[in-house]
């Protein structure tokens, strides 16, 4: 009984010792597993991270390249003085053609392999900002990354080409960096659209790089010197009959897009009183409706044209 009992007792502990074994082998293997899944997880977020990384960093680049785009397209527009068919697909190619190269820098510098399209370019809600949109793909040691970004770019302080197209190509008009000279060649224009006291826009100025007049609301313009100040450093503003900057570069002073308008200043030293097209650029070239003399900072020589309503909007 006793040697039957210690051969039990043998085999228990036996067995209790190979499930110990086999316990620890399995929490071992268990361990290791967990811990390539924790380095390979961890590897992954790192990975995402870089590639998340590479991505930003190519939409930033989109959007220097965009603005990189449009001065460049209206530096040719201007140029020839021939306005674009279509301004959309015309920036799609020429900042397709910059990703492109890009692409090419990021593949030789960082070995990554990125493919792009511009796929669509808008106006947003407001007119000093393009929006537009690009199919990217995107790989990098066996990642891919495929998206559409979403991206915008200002239009501002580029040069605005309109009265250019609209007037040339007589010989007067001429432009600096700041102001287009209109000479005889606005006056021209109206007396072509049958515009009453055309003479008045004989050597009339307008800007020529669009700026965001900081006057707002408008109905400011009305207080001291503002308007003055404000066709002194030649602004324009946010308005829903004049043209987008897309527009503008297809030589169309009105568009169904939120635009901008400026003033154009009719020549000084006017003899008489007479009504003229109100100086809004999309009136002056296309709605051609009557404003009054509004003599601003109390000097004859400062005048621009007003009707009604643009009155209103300025707090005149």
């Amino acid at each position: 009984m006793k040697t039957i009992f210690n051969d039990s007792k043998g085999h228990v502990f036996t067995g209790i010792s190979v499930i110990l074994i086999i316990s620890f082998i399995i929490i071992v293997i268990l361990f290791l597993n967990l811990n390539y899944f924790i380095t390979e997880e961890t590897n992954q977020i790192i990975a995402s991270d870089n590639l998340k990384y590479i991505v930003e960093d190519y939409n930033k680049n989109i959007e220097v390249l965009s603005y990189t785009s449009l001065k460049e397209i209206s530096e040719n527009v201007i140029k020839s003085k021939t306005p674009l068919k279509d301004s959309s697909e015309e920036f799609k190619k020429v900042l397709n053609e910059k990703l492109s190269n890009k692409n090419k820098e990021y593949l030789k510098k960082y070995d990554i392999k990125i493919e792009s399209n511009v796929i669509s370019i808008e106006n947003s809600e407001s007119p000093e900002y393009l929006k537009f949109k690009t199919i990217i793909t995107v790989e990098k040691d066996n990642e891919k990354y495929n998206n559409v970004l979403e991206s915008k770019t200002s239009v501002l302080n580029l040069k605005d080409p309109l009265g250019i197209l609209l007037c040339s190509p007589d010989p007067s008009l001429s432009y600096n960096e700041t102001n287009i000279l209109f000479g005889n060649s606005l006056s021209k224009y109206l007396e072509k659209r049958n515009v009453e006291n055309h003479e008045n826009y004989i050597n009339a100025t307008a800007p020529l790089i669009l700026k965001k007049c900081p006057y707002d609301p408008y109905i400011h313009h009305g207080d001291n010197h503002t308007l003055a100040d404000c066709i002194k450093n030649s602004y324009y503003h946010e308005s829903a009959d004049g043209s987008c900057y897309l527009c503008r570069l297809e030589g169309k002073p009105l568009c169904p897009h939120y635009g901008f308008e400026t003033f154009i200043i009719p020549r000084a030293n006017i003899e008489n009183n007479l009504s003229s097209v109100s100086s809004p650029d999309h009136v002056v070239f296309a709605d051609n409706y009557p404003g009054d003399p509004y003599y601003y900072f109390n000097d004859s020589n400062k005048i621009i044209f007003l009707d009604s309503s643009h009155k209103k909007k300025y707090g005149l």
